[in-house]
């Protein structure tokens, strides 16, 4: 997935050595952080754990440079399952939500068996057009194909985005990672309950959303 991106803008990665590999809750983490140059900030993170037995993808794109929402794509695989938690976050200045393209896409996919959601403080800001699925691992390749065409609908979208000021649109995205440091969420639980929120803040800012 980072190719998709690394084909298309020009990636520079930021300087977080200590957060480049890490241990939390029994699972081994890496972490990268990027600027791409006329897109805004960049992140991977793996995760294995259980003897490999459980493992985590995250691919997290937070547009500072254009007016385009944050993309957020989660694959967890356990116990013979494959979950996905790809969503869409409002972090725009002016543009509206275009979620045409994504439900699209959410349609195409809707045989798949749906994880319930939960509701959140960041319910506002999550686009109704978000997919979270769980398949039997084999059919992993129908979740790859998902990512893929969801992903596809993003980078068209990104073609379509109008330039923005930067330091607004951070403090705009920002609503939402910094939301996530003052009132949780599923995955940044566990970082605070180990890390605390100046430590999870700083990874927040210098690897995950910039």
């Amino acid at each position: 997935m980072l190719k998709r991106f690394t084909d298309l803008y020009s990636f520079k990665e930021t300087e977080a050595e200590e957060f480049k590999s890490f241990k939390m809750s029994g699972m081994i983490f890496e972490a990268r952080g990027y600027e791409a140059e006329g897109l805004g900030h960049v992140s991977t993170m793996k995760a294995s754990g259980l003897a490999g037995m459980m493992k985590m993808e995250s691919f997290i794109v937070d547009p500072f440079d254009v007016d385009a929402p944050l993309l957020s794509i989660d694959r967890i695989k356990a116990m013979g399952k494959d979950s996905l938690y790809l969503e869409l976050y409002d972090t725009c200045l002016n543009a509206g939500r275009d979620e045409e393209r994504f439900e699209t896409v959410k349609e195409r996919y809707r045989s798949l068996k749906d994880i319930p959601y939960k509701k959140n403080w960041y319910d506002d800001m999550r686009y109704r057009s978000s997919i979270l699925k769980k398949v039997n691992m084999f059919r992993s390749a129908d979740i790859d194909a998902c990512i893929s065409d969801f992903v596809d609908a993003y980078l068209e979208l990104l073609k379509a985005a109008k330039p923005c000021d930067r330091e607004k649109k951070i403090a705009k995205a920002r609503e939402y990672s910094e939301g996530l440091l003052n009132n949780g969420g599923p995955a940044t639980d566990a970082f605070l309950k180990t890390w605390g929120k100046e430590k999870t803040g700083e990874f927040f800012r210098k690897v995950l959303f910039g």
